[in-house]
């Protein structure tokens, strides 16, 4: 605004001094006359166009106010935004602190339970537990990545406890008498798993029997009334026969033995 008017008055006053110039011939003859109104048009117009130079630089003024609080508010916005990000970094690097030794806790918690647990699909799972440590290692993964990978690992094994399932495996230990006087102490056989509570075997020609005895952690023969419960229930974890009531031996599980409680 300042400016605008400095810049106004210096035409005004620049005006004022040619004024002053033709003032002389006031009283002057007609010709001199007729070249005075000329030039009083001349100033008239001279005028106008100063006038409207004036109004065109107080709505750039405007503009340029306006422009200049709305930057402003933005500088303001941005510092309070990085203010923000400055607080959250903070509280990362002591969230990271805190979830780092518990997603140690949590790995271990996994590993003791599936060394305790009913011995199917053994390999398999010591091989994702085995993967999951060396990627809690690994220095080019975030807290968050890690985290999600031993989360993952915990619900596949909750999902073990919601299915049946039917393999081959092999099966370490004698199953009955007449295994331990062949000298067979490790064979192959049918492996039926009932969520995970239960774990039976039936060799592959149906003459033996046997399920997981959790608190000795062995395999303990099953009498013949019990092969073909077995069998039945390969064939509904196979889905080659609709699902059916099941008469198998089952233990009651130990307390404490669940992935929730290794938590």
């Amino acid at each position: 605004m300042k400016f605008a008017l400095e810049y106004f008055l210096s035409k005004v006053v620049i005006l004022f001094a040619i004024t002053l110039c033709f003032a002389p011939f006031a009283h002057a003859e007609p010709s001199q006359v007729s070249g005075s109104s000329q030039a009083v048009e001349s100033l008239s117009e001279e005028s106008a166009r100063l006038l409207h130079e004036y109004r065109q630089v107080l709505r750039q003024e405007n503009r340029l106010l306006i422009y200049n609080n709305q930057v402003d508010r933005m500088i303001a916005a941005q510092e309070e935004e990085m203010a923000s990000f400055k607080q959250q970094l903070r509280e990362i690097e002591i969230t990271n602190s805190e979830i780092l030794p518990l997603i140690l806790k949590m790995l271990e918690r996994l590993e003791q339970y599936v060394s305790l647990d009913l011995p199917f699909l053994a390999e398999k799972r010591r091989a994702r537990l085995s993967t999951l440590r060396e990627l809690i290692d690994r220095p080019d993964l975030n807290v968050a990545e890690k985290y999600r990978h031993v989360i993952e690992a915990y619900q596949i094994e909750l999902a073990y406890g919601r299915t049946i399932e039917a393999t081959t495996g092999t099966m370490t230990g004698p199953m009955t008498r007449a295994s331990i006087d062949q000298g067979g102490n490790s064979r192959m056989v049918h492996l039926l798993r009932i969520g995970r509570v239960a774990l039976y075997s039936l060799s592959f020609d149906g003459k033996e029997a046997a399920y997981w005895d959790s608190r000795k952690r062995e395999w303990q023969e099953l009498s013949g009334e019990h092969r073909q419960g077995i069998a039945y229930g390969l064939r509904i974890a196979r889905k080659e026969t609709p699902p059916n009531l099941l008469k198998l031996p089952m233990m009651s599980p130990e307390p404490g033995m669940s992935p929730e409680n290794s938590k």
